[in-house]
């Protein structure tokens, strides 16, 4: 196309100058729709850009300004489990996230599978409407390859690392097509210049603008053609990165910007408590369509007025039984609350951690840096992207103690080393006064390990427990107990038998008492480089070393048969 090549060849002259300067468990309406859509969109464009993150809002991007201008936006959309190229892909396509999906560049099979129980957005509208025109095209030729379905009435177009190509492309086949019922674009080459040159140096910033005008040309194609009233339009990125990768767990890794604009999206709206996943959801709810039953995603709130939220989709695999429907937090002096189930151990700490961190108990908890509240066991649940929680006041008593938590570990790989779930010492210092509990990513043996870490100024002494492989997708309960008489320690994975392990004589720490700060998340002294992105629900710490009876009526708190 001609005209749009004479467009966008004079601007690049700019950019350059630019450059050198600088099966579910729950009911379907509860996971998305509390109201029926207030416009149902006969187009949606979506516009992916790989390895953008929340960036956008570090460089000149005057197309993103006058098209978002009275739309919803948010630069703080998590990427999912892990921030690999692949996978997080998957994720936003497919509607779940890669605990559940699975699928990362090591295992991506291609074509990817027709009949596969995690279709795509493109795949789910297919099914639902057998004539719709849909069209996909990209830049990382694996997209078309290798994520999207084969075989089912898409229009691919692939221009391999050529974005301006792709630009060019988009709005040729627009002008001889038609606009699509869905339309998704992903460019490329800013993921190539953050690996090149760096994430957030000059030439990746000024990448995103250069795909900024890209951008700007297919919406003023779609302008031409008189659909802009008609159409919902979303632009997003994958993944971010730092330094020359991605895949950590920092936030300029797991973040992203979302923004949406259309006729009915809330103006100047904040899209709240958002995943990645969740373009698929938005997606349908604007074509009027049903997300697919495996699909995890939703709706959240802030960018349809009365519409989002609710309990996020659970899935549950033939052979994984770790995602639990959220029910609702028993309340304080209820027969169902937790005391009527454990009556000889006093509850020191309890953390609901639904929508704040404040202790049911009435101990001070400080709450830091980047985290969310997103679906739990009991109500909601907290992750910590980066964040974390402490007691400043942390106290234990002199008669042993027992801590208890869901988890959800996520996508801790080889590349995450090493993650705080609990801590009152220097997790460094072996010997260090108090405990710890966290993850730790054994490169021998290619598994992850939950470690305990035990000190008492003195001597010290770590232990290491192999997490089972069905208990790093979906929530898993653990147990950590201390027994000052016979100076040991226990720990229960979902409320099965204890495994114990005794301390040596040397060490006998008769007492965790009065250790000052405890740290949830990230420890106090070191926490730059063990901080736990996962999720977190029902923390709470009971006086006196559990026994397997304790055990057992905790599991029927939850409703777990044992």
């Amino acid at each position: 196309m001609k005209l749009v090549r004479c467009f966008i060849i004079p601007l690049m002259l700019i950019i350059g100058i630019l450059f050198s300067s600088c099966t579910r468990e729950n009911n379907q309406d509860d996971k998305i729709q509390e109201a029926p859509p207030a416009k149902t969109y006969e187009h949606v464009l979506v516009i992916g850009v790989d390895g953008a993150g929340s960036y956008f809002s570090e460089t000149y991007t005057p197309n993103l300004d006058r098209i978002f201008r009275d739309g919803s936006i948010t630069y703080d959309v998590a990427v999912g489990s892990i921030s690999e190229k692949v996978s997080s892909w998957v994720s936003l396509l497919h509607g779940v996230d890669y605990p559940v999906h699975k699928i990362t560049a090591k295992n991506l099979t291609s074509p990817y599978p027709a009949d596969s129980e995690f279709p795509s957005v493109f795949r789910a509208v297919r099914e639902q409407d057998p004539g719709a025109r849909i069209a996909v095209a990209c830049s990382w030729p694996t997209i078309n390859d290798s994520i999207v379905e084969d075989g089912i009435g898409i229009d691919k177009i692939t221009k391999e690392e050529n974005d301006i190509n792709l630009a060019d492309s988009v709005c040729e086949y627009l002008h001889e097509n038609g606009v699509p019922k869905l339309m998704f674009a992903a460019f490329e080459e800013v993921d190539c210049a953050g690996h090149d040159y760096g994430f957030g140096s000059q030439p990746h910033i000024g990448a995103i603008t250069k795909t900024d005008m890209l951008i700007g040309a297919i919406y003023d194609t779609y302008r031409e053609l008189g659909a802009l009233d008609d159409t919902l339009v979303i632009v997003t990125a994958n993944h971010g990165g730092y330094d020359m990768s991605h895949g950590g767990n920092n936030r300029a890794d797991t973040k992203v910007m979302f923004a949406v604009s259309g006729e009915s999206v809330i103006k100047n709206g904040t899209p709240k408590d958002m995943e990645t996943q969740d373009v698929a959801a938005v997606v349908m709810y604007a074509l009027g369509l049903e997300c697919p039953e495996n699909w995890t995603s939703r709706v959240p709130t802030g960018i349809f007025e009365g519409v989002g939220g609710g309990s996020r989709g659970v899935y549950v695999s033939a052979d994984n039984t770790r995602y639990r429907e959220t029910v609702p937090t028993p309340k304080k002096k209820s027969k169902g609350y937790i005391d009527r189930f454990i009556k000889d151990k006093p509850l020191r700490y309890y953390l609901t951690l639904d929508g704040h961190t404040t202790d049911n108990c009435g101990n001070t908890v400080n709450a830091t840096g980047e985290y969310f509240f997103t679906d739990g066991i009991f109500g909601e649940g907290i992750r910590l992207d980066g964040g974390n929680l402490t007691i400043p006041d942390y106290t234990v008593g002199d008669s042993g103690f027992t801590v208890a938590t869901w988890l959800k570990i996520g996508g801790m790989t080889a590349d995450t080393g090493w993650t705080t779930i609990i801590t009152t010492k220097d997790i460094g210092w072996r010997a260090g006064e108090g405990f710890a509990l966290f993850l730790y990513y054994d490169e021998k043996k290619d598994a992850i390990e939950l470690a305990v870490s035990v000190g008492d100024g003195n001597f010290g002494k770590r232990v290491y427990y192999p997490i089972p492989a069905d208990h790093l997708d979906g929530w898993v309960h653990l147990i950590f107990s201390h027994d000052p008489e016979t100076n040991s320690i226990k720990l229960a994975f979902d409320f099965g038998e204890f495994e114990e392990y005794v301390l040596d004589e040397e060490m006998r720490a008769d007492s965790f008492d009065g250790l000052g700060t405890m740290g949830i998340g990230a420890e106090i002294v070191n926490e730059v480089n063990s901080r736990f992105y996962g999720g977190m629900d029902e923390l709470m710490q009971f006086d006196g070393c559990f026994t397997e009876e304790d055990v057992a009526a905790l599991g029927e708190y939850y409703g777990v048969n044992k």
